[in-house]
């Protein structure tokens, strides 16, 4: 039968998914080695080291041992046009790393790699269409498949249905926040069907208000089976094993992803962050993500940081991963707010190790990585209640985060099925409450370490006897 083979494909363009979907069905034509470059540069060790403490590489490294896989292959794709924030090695190349695993980077799918005797493919990423081509063309014995990105419209439903209820009882509302929100969901070409009311104006008379609040609420409420429709549309990719990071979105995904087998998916944090002694917690808040995922909602962490500064100007503020620093910097010329671009995660981890707290005001996002990241580092997390994965964790740990309960505020869909919100002083005083507390940054680090073990998420029995019995139905 010859080795084994086990593949995780990494990061792939996402050009390569619409294509695919144009195309329908399209076999993959595999490259041989003698295609590749196996000359190495000078840069590619460093590269390499960093990947070997990716926790997806762990979780392949993991399943390879339990299945006693000979070989790990690990594919990452690249397109000069693509623009993105994370690293690539921009040549089609083959290298081996320490006898641990053999790295590919791609620049095509033409180009993809021919690996036989394939047991498992590991794939993260929306691309179905192109996974579907991938998993026909490797076939593998089972597929191992991670969204990255969530459900669409996360919560916005609930926030919907308490908005009909505030109108039903003729709940005031203030008039400029409330004409963002009207304005927002009535231009959204999902509901172009419907014929929303014409929204009143402040002048209204208390009978045309009324009318208008009982006409506006039969709207929102021929809105809600629209938003459920588009958020359980079955995924056309073929997965064995779909994980997932919130337990409260399980009944959707099993609408989603009916074929498979849905699994828990314990995100750790890589070995690179950790806690570190007699570190200084100079700063008070610290926002992550790049200013490429517009579901990281950085213009509402910029407007929360705005309030905040009005309401103490002695905050001390850092923004990692915005490609906007010389308008944010004098958007801020006067308060202590330090912006940094991309950094390495050894950076990111000092950064975190300096802050009380780290603001998360993602929507639709996977439990973002640097939850985890800032927590084994002693962050305190503050999410807002619009965060699609990861809620329910913070919810139930008091110790390492407060979801924050922003009802009181109307939400707003963005690009990418992504909701963010209407800001008010009800949300940033709760914020701000979180400030003024002291807490134990040691104690906060121990307990996330605990909880988010990288052993656990590795581990994982369900996932080992799923695909031992998916491997052996196929022998």
């Amino acid at each position: 039968m010859g080795r084994r083979s086990i593949v995780l494909f990494h990061k792939l363009p996402a050009i390569w998914e619409s294509d695919a979907r144009a195309i329908k069905k399209n076999p993959i034509s595999f490259s041989k080695d003698s295609y590749f470059s196996e000359v190495p540069d000078s840069s590619d060790d460093d590269f390499l080291d960093k990947l070997k403490n990716d926790i997806f590489y762990m979780l392949t490294e993991s399943l390879s041992k339990y299945l006693e896989i000979d070989d790990i292959h690990v594919i990452i794709g690249h397109n000069k046009d693509e623009v993105r924030n994370w690293d690539v090695i921009s040549r089609d190349v083959k290298l081996k790393y320490k006898d641990k695993f053999t790295f590919w980077s791609v620049s095509s799918v033409d180009k993809f790699p021919e690996i036989s005797n394939v047991e498992v493919l590991i794939l993260r990423g929306n691309y179905p269409h192109l996974h579907n081509n991938v998993i026909d063309s490797y076939a593998p014995k089972t597929s191992v498949f991670y969204p990255a990105t969530s459900l669409f419209f996360p919560n916005y439903e609930d926030k919907i249905e308490k908005i009909i209820s505030n109108l039903s009882s003729g709940k005031l509302f203030d008039f400029n926040d409330f004409s963002k929100f009207y304005d927002n969901i009535t231009n959204q070409s999902y509901f172009s069907r419907l014929n929303p009311p014409e929204l009143y104006n402040q002048n209204s008379k208390t009978l045309d208000i009324k009318k208008f609040n009982r006409d506006f609420a039969n709207y929102l409420k021929a809105v809600i089976p629209i938003i459920k429709k588009i958020k359980s549309k079955e995924s056309v990719g073929k997965y064995s094993i779909v994980l997932f990071d919130e337990l409260s979105n399980l009944q959707d995904l099993k609408i989603i992803y009916p074929n498979s087998t849905l699994l828990p998916f314990k995100k750790a944090a890589s070995p690179l962050f950790y806690y570190e002694l007699n570190i200084k917690r100079d700063i008070d808040i610290i926002f992550t993500g790049s200013t490429i995922q517009k579901t990281k909602n950085f213009d509402l962490s910029y407007n929360i940081v705005d309030q905040l500064l009005s309401k103490n100007k002695n905050l001390r503020v850092v923004f990692v991963g915005s490609d906007e620093k010389e308008k944010l910097e004098k958007r801020w010329k006067n308060f202590d707010v330090e912006i940094y671009g991309r950094i390495s995660k050894e950076e990111l981890s000092k950064l975190f190790n300096r802050s009380r707290i780290h603001l998360v005001t993602s929507g639709r996002d996977c439990f973002p990585r640097t939850i985890p990241e800032s927590i084994v580092c002693g962050c305190f997390n503050i999410c807002l209640d619009i965060l699609s994965d990861g809620n329910s964790f913070i919810s139930n740990n008091p110790l390492l985060g407060k979801s924050i309960d922003t009802s009181s505020s109307f939400p707003l869909i963005k690009s990418s099925y992504n909701v963010s919100l209407v800001l008010n002083k009800h949300v940033v005083d709760l914020i701000s409450e979180e400030l003024s507390i002291s807490r134990d940054h040691f104690s906060i680090a121990t307990l996330g370490k605990s909880l988010l073990s990288i052993d656990e998420m590795i581990q994982f029995d369900m996932i080992w006897q799923d695909i031992d019995l998916q491997i052996n139905e196929n022998y």
